[in-house]
């Protein structure tokens, strides 16, 4: 239907996952004949900020031929630390405020009993 925009689609197709990212879709159009002259081109590609269209409850047009292109949100993890080395249970931990690094060493169960426990090495990525 004529009337029928993204919102629409994206209702159609069950809805968007929790991994999309919301700030840009993008849309390979095929330009409508009676406007090919105009953007002089056959072909364009249109980026829509999809999370302003939320916020402002805004549908966006579709035209025949539109392929939509949802992106995925980031897959880098925030807000945890790592820890290795002579510990029970080495690997990656949930990062909470006021996180000692005694705290970390318990949640992995400890040290193993071959642990050098004069020194440790602290790697830190961000501020």
């Amino acid at each position: 239907m004529d009337d029928e925009g993204l919102d629409d689609l994206i209702k159609f197709s069950g809805g968007l996952k929790s991994t999309t990212y919301h700030k840009r879709i993008q849309i390979n159009r095929i330009v409508p004949i009676e406007n090919r002259e105009n953007e002089g081109a056959d072909r364009i590609i249109v980026d829509v900020d999809f999370e302003k269209l939320l916020v402002e409850e805004k549908s966006y047009s579709l035209y025949d031929g539109d392929e939509i292109i949802f992106y995925k949100i980031n897959e880098n993890k925030d807000k945890y630390v790592s820890i290795s080395g002579a510990v029970n249970r080495p690997g990656v931990y949930g990062f909470t405020p006021g996180l000692f690094i005694n705290d970390i060493i318990q949640k992995a169960d400890g040290l193993t009993g071959d642990a050098y426990s004069d020194r440790i090495d602290l790697v830190r990525l961000n501020s």
